[in-house]
């Protein structure tokens, strides 16, 4: 998904206020606390300040002097060199996922892909966000039957809405996870289905964060926190096993 200008700008006016509450540059917040860095090329995997593409951001920043009219120039350039760059996941409705070899686990990713009304979450459509993690599950089974864990991480484990979709011993592990500020596990409660970002939302959060006076109240401007859970695989296989009987 691509993202507009406006979900960068927001996050850059975050790391300002960390800088300026931390007595830390602006550059080292702009890395630490935003997700510009991935936004701008620099992968998961090699989430490093030295990395190629975060210093000519660096480098463009400084020359301009002008933190918006950089961000907007690399917004529009990532634009256009991301294009076709990530492979695609494939969809199961509102689901998809990724594995990780490294530690054989399933990472469950969302998007708003229903109607929007009554919306994606709604008790109506329960049985088909259901169905449609059973066949993501049966995909999983086939595909990685050396799969062991699923890993959840998201702002949207805070709403029941959401949660009552996934077996309650993994719903029943969350915890807060801090400082999350590269994923859309923390960012992506200001986008819409659209991917552009929630205006009422954006504005109070500028606000808090305007009025934040020290980095305890800064964290604390965000609506939801990012959440993790984490539960062994065969529990998922369990609990839609009554719509999935393949899986064992």
């Amino acid at each position: 998904m691509q993202f507009g200008l406006d979900f960068l700008t927001i996050q850059a006016q975050y790391a300002e206020r960390v800088a300026a509450l931390a007595d830390i540059p602006l550059t080292r917040a702009l890395f630490l606390y935003t997700s510009l860095p991935i936004r701008f090329g620099v992968p998961f995997g090699d989430l490093v300040e030295t990395h190629s593409d975060w210093q000519a951001f660096l480098s463009a920043l400084q020359a301009s002097g002008d933190l918006p009219q950089t961000v907007a120039a690399f917004h529009a350039r990532s634009q256009r060199s991301l294009l076709g760059l990530f492979p695609t996941r494939p969809q199961f409705g509102c689901f998809s996922f990724e594995y990780l070899p490294h530690e054989r686990a399933v990472r469950p990713h969302f998007a708003n892909r229903d109607a929007p009304y009554p919306g994606a979450l709604h008790a109506d459509h329960v049985p088909t966000r259901k169905a449609e993690l059973t066949a993501m599950f049966q995909n999983v089974h086939a595909r990685f039957p050396e799969a062991r864990t699923v890993i959840g991480l998201s702002w949207l484990y805070n709403l029941p809405a959401y949660r009552r979709l996934f077996p309650p011993a993994f719903t029943a592990s969350l915890t807060p996870l801090p400082h999350e500020y590269h994923s859309l596990g923390l960012w992506g409660q200001f986008l819409n289905k659209r991917g552009t970002v929630k205006p009422d939302l954006r504005d109070h959060f500028l606000t808090a964060i305007r009025a934040a006076a020290d980095l305890r109240e800064l964290e604390a401007s965000f609506p939801l926190s990012a959440l993790r859970a984490q539960a062994d695989v065969t529990t998922f296989y369990r609990f839609y096993s009554q719509s999935a009987g393949r899986l064992s």
